[in-house]
């Protein structure tokens, strides 16, 4: 039998076939007749003239994007059904960096993604898939083109994972660039930490119930999901807020970074690579375009240049704020003699101050909250005074009618009797407090009397003032966080019920 390749030959050289050729100028370059080779290796039209763009002038001076764009744009609806076997390896693959045995291997796995049959395939040829998804080629329209990138990781990132990061990043700016609905960006990232931003920064007119969720979200400690938390969620939710905002306000006045950039970052404007890592060409090209996520992040573009101003920083949750909150809870628990307690933490005096401050004035606002309201109708004194005056005329009336009794018999007077002493009120006071009152009025160490007792100064300033409020109708104590000072009035009375 003759080789295949030998009567290729013989007929090559027949004259009669010669002499067809020299009369046919259409066939003159090329043989009718080609080996399997010859005909794996020869490339349909369309990718032939896609690869003429290369040559032209403009490509010259034009970006590689604009080329693979250009090329995107003119094999946007092709098809192929070529069985390719090999493997492909490019960074940042396009469609000049691929061979034409790959390139048509790539339009064959396209046809039939496109068709609904998903194929593993090499990983180039995913991203360049990506890549014109992207470009919006072969997409109907930018809100289709999100659905179709989306469709397509869901998919593919069963075969392989490693997408995940870069599609996400890229279908946020996809919704960017394109001007989508910003419901979407919720969808690919993490948009909640934008959102609370603003909440964390100026904390002073937000509401509890709003402000109480973002710090706990921000926090790697979660005082709202601890057992004092879920057992006291009101307590706990007035305590954290109040700490946060003082705590705040002092940062505002004496610190050169406020609360909010310590925890999280800095906040400022930076360029911002749109789609980075990826062959996109900026068709586009907004002269003055602006897209606010947030009120702290928002994109800007000036002819072309793309940048973004939000907070640089970790979006994670905070471990500072979760010290913070654990701080918190930990001494909460400690004043209401909450089980189990918390270990202590290292924590400055001064978040130390302003989290006792805070919870003593917490808990005597509670205090008086619970004190009956008094209400004087003032409608009332008008009829109150007239019959006053009525009764009193009556009585006038009455004296001068009787009859003037006549004086009783002297009698000598008894002997006096001895002074009763003065009746002892019983003390309502633990005698822990009631040494501790003795101290203070005594001008001793009262802080030893505490270190015996275990309690801290804020609560037994509260103790004493609460028991003593029936007596004296008041507060007897005056407590601003460092020293308490009996009211001036009242000493007489507060000695007479310290007395052994």
């Amino acid at each position: 039998m003759l080789d295949i390749h030998k009567l290729i030959e013989l007929i090559l050289n027949d004259p009669k076939l010669k002499k067809s050729q020299e009369n046919s100028p259409v066939y003159r370059d090329e043989p009718i007749l080609k080996t399997a080779a010859q005909m794996k290796r020869s490339a349909p039209s369309q990718i032939t003239a896609m690869r003429r763009l290369a040559a032209t002038r403009e490509a010259s001076f034009r970006p590689s994007e604009w080329l693979f764009y250009e090329q995107g744009i003119k094999m946007a609806d092709y098809e192929d059904n070529y069985n390719f076997t090999g493997d492909v390896v490019r960074y940042y693959p396009t469609y000049q960096s691929l061979n034409d045995s790959q390139l048509r291997g790539y339009f064959s796995w396209r046809t039939k993604v496109r068709k609904g049959t998903m194929l593993e395939a090499p990983l180039s040829f995913v991203y360049l898939y990506l890549y014109e998804l992207l470009n919006q080629i072969g997409v109907p329209s930018p809100e289709e083109g999100f659905g179709m990138i989306r469709r397509f990781w869901q998919s593919y990132r069963e075969y392989d994972q490693s997408i995940d990061h870069s599609v996400k990043k890229w279908l946020h700016d996809y919704v960017i660039y394109y001007n989508l609905d910003r419901a979407l960006l919720d969808e690919v990232a993490d948009s909640a930490f934008d959102r609370m931003l603003p909440l964390l920064a100026e904390p002073d007119n937000i509401p509890d119930e709003e402000l109480y969720p973002a710090i706990c979200a921000s926090s790697t400690y979660h005082i709202d999901t601890g057992r004092f938390g879920r057992e006291h969620p009101d307590e706990a939710c007035r305590a954290v807020c109040a700490v946060f905002r003082t705590l705040t306000d002092y940062y505002r006045k004496h610190r050169k970074n406020t609360l909010c950039e310590k925890l999280f970052g800095k906040f400022g404007t930076v360029p911002y690579p749109m789609f980075s890592s990826a062959v996109f060409y900026d068709s586009r090209r907004y002269e003055d375009y602006t897209y606010q996520v947030s009120e702290s992040c928002v994109f800007f573009c000036k002819n072309g240049k793309w940048s973004c101003r939000t907070f640089f920083g970790s979006k994670k949750s905070s471990s500072e704020l979760g010290e913070i909150l654990k701080a918190v809870d930990r001494l909460m628990r400690q004043q209401a003699g909450f089980k189990p307690p918390l270990k202590p933490q290292q924590i400055t005096k001064t978040l130390q101050s302003i989290i006792e401050k805070e919870l003593a004035r917490l808990t005597e606002e509670k205090r008086r909250s619970t004190i009956p309201e008094i209400k004087l109708d003032l409608s009332r004194l008008d009829g109150i005074r007239a019959a006053a005056d009525l009764t009193r005329d009556r009585l006038i009336v009455e004296e001068e009618t009787e009859e003037t009794p006549p004086p009783p018999p002297k009698q000598e007077k008894p002997p006096n009797p001895p002074p009763s002493e003065p009746e002892k009120t019983s003390s309502p006071l633990t005698p822990a407090e009631t040494a501790f009152l003795r101290a203070l009025l005594n001008g001793k160490d009262f802080r030893a009397v505490l270190r015996e007792s275990g309690l801290l100064l804020s609560i037994m300033v509260d103790g004493i003032n609460e028991k003593l409020f029936d007596q004296f109708g008041d507060t007897v104590l005056e407590f601003d966080g460092e020293t308490p000072v009996p009211i001036e009035d009242y000493l007489d009375e507060l000695k007479g019920i310290i007395e052994p």
